[in-house]
């Protein structure tokens, strides 16, 4: 699936920065600078595929905060790896 991604409600620091990516793009920039497993998984389904928070925290056994806590972590590293759309 190659859908181009505008920003929506789960990435709301790409929209701040106007930044736009597509799925292949995502999956690869995750995979490459998310170095945990388990975070890799937990970005992946919050950002790919919309998983919202509390389910995500149940399946991996943490708080809400500390899913949180890593997406946030994470989307930073990945996102200063995407260009803005001017």
């Amino acid at each position: 699936m190659d859908t181009l991604y505008r920003v929506g409600d789960c990435l709301n620091h790409m929209r701040r920065h106007h930044i736009e990516a597509n799925v292949n793009q995502l999956t690869e920039l995750i995979d490459l600078w998310v170095l945990n497993d388990r975070n890799k998984q937990i970005l992946k389904s919050r950002l790919l595929h919309g998983v919202k928070f509390e389910p995500l925290a149940e399946e991996f056994e943490l708080s809400v905060r500390q899913v949180k806590n890593i997406v946030y972590k994470e989307e930073e590293k990945i996102f200063k790896h995407l260009k803005t759309v001017q």
